[in-house]
């Protein structure tokens, strides 16, 4: 936290505003995803909301939607192809509708896997999200969650940011949603750049502190990640994995 501290000091002293979490972090500690949880710990620390956008260190506030899903009363789902960006906002905030056909709600990190899922699981209410989702983006997240009895397919990256977003959204989701991770890792064989040591300690830290009702799939998820060394972010393993996943539900093909 001290390390976040002084970096942050310095940019407000010199005038630096970041193009958000993961340019301060590669800025200061050498990689897009090392401390994108920066704007968490200086929220605990007591920095305001304003000096967090100085930096350029809110989180985004655009989520996309698509498949079976309204917002606002439009049918977006059906009249476009998905997922259509939005911004979301607290003083504007978007109400989404699943349908009662959904057989599933997908939360999703990874642009190209969303696109996958709307153009070939319609009955799917996809609502995807860059990176760490602002409290509003959340906030929709939660919406659909509450309006559907099927599962919950949560895919993020497997990496350290994904891990942060899965802790984010799964303490967020009601105790009765049917949660599935989706680890996009499995059976990935071509390792890219390893963790770091540091990395490597939060991933299992994550593990080890994990709560709520849906910890277990936290915890399993943060330690595969750890044990697998690597970071797996790249779109063909992602879009197959959550191919995989959904056509796995039942009534899938």
């Amino acid at each position: 936290m001290l390390a976040i501290a002084v970096a942050a000091a310095s940019d407000l002293l010199t005038g630096v505003s970041h193009d958000g979490p993961r340019a301060f972090s590669q800025t200061h500690f050498g990689h897009t995803k090392a401390r994108d949880d920066a704007p968490d710990l200086l929220r605990r620390a007591g920095v305001s909301e304003r000096t967090l956008r100085d930096l350029g260190l809110a989180r985004s506030p655009y989520v996309g939607l698509g498949g079976a899903i309204d917002v606002n009363g439009l049918p977006i789902g059906a009249a476009f192809a998905g997922p259509v960006r939005l911004r979301a906002t607290q003083q504007d905030p978007l109400i989404v509708q699943v349908h009662e056909r959904a057989r599933a709600v997908l939360l999703v990190e990874n642009l190209q896997a969303a696109e996958t899922a709307c153009d070939a699981f319609p009955n799917i209410a996809v609502v995807w999200f860059a990176g760490q989702p602002a409290d509003a983006v959340l906030a929709v997240c939660v919406m659909a969650a509450t309006q559907t009895n099927g599962p919950i397919i949560v895919t993020p990256d497997a990496d350290l940011g994904g891990v942060r977003i899965a802790d984010r959204l799964l303490t967020a989701l009601p105790a009765s949603s049917i949660v599935h991770l989706v680890d996009v890792g499995v059976g990935t064989s071509a390792p890219t750049t390893a963790f770091s040591v540091a990395s490597l300690d939060e991933l299992n830290r994550i593990g080890g502190a994990a709560h709520g009702p849906h910890a277990a799939h936290l915890t399993a998820f943060a330690l595969a990640v750890a044990e697998r060394g690597f970071p797996v972010e790249q779109e063909a393993p992602i879009r197959a994995a959550l191919s995989v996943a959904i056509a796995g539900l039942p009534g899938g093909e």
